[in-house]
């Protein structure tokens, strides 16, 4: 019974906490392909002041929104059941500038909005904790 199991689920658990290489991810030549890509806080902030057509992402949870966020953050928790769905009702041809507190989740939210057809997605490397760092400003949640 548990080979079976194993048998069932193992694909499933080697897929669903991978992250596509980054090679796949940071496509940058084809516009077919998309762009994601992991860009350093100063990128970030540079790049989001040039594109006033972005859309600026946060995926954490509400409780650590609380505590900081990006001014005019969309926030759609990565971790909530409804995800993708939420996500998938963004629009795709703008680009996405998607943060979460050091990188990690929203990593992982920029590969699964690449595979939904997103043409631009960029994640904050570091997160939050590297946009405070740098002495960027944060509001603090409504």
């Amino acid at each position: 019974m548990f080979k079976i199991l194993i048998v069932l689920i193992g694909p499933f658990l080697a897929t669903s906490c991978a992250q596509p290489p980054a090679s796949q991810l940071e496509n940058t030549t084809t516009q077919s392909a998309g762009i994601a890509k992991d860009i350093d806080v100063t990128t970030f902030s540079e790049s989001r002041a040039a594109r006033p057509d972005h859309i600026l992402l946060d995926v954490r949870t509400p409780e650590e929104i609380q505590q900081a966020k990006i001014q005019d953050a969309t926030e759609i928790d990565f971790h909530a059941p409804d995800f993708l769905e939420k996500v998938n009702q963004l629009p795709k041809d703008k680009p996405v500038f998607v943060y979460c507190r050091s990188g990690n989740r929203s990593g992982k939210a920029m590969a699964r909005m690449h595979e939904l057809g997103f043409t631009e997605v960029y994640n904050l490397a570091g997160g939050i904790m590297a946009w405070q760092n740098a002495g960027l400003p944060v509001t603090s949640a409504k």
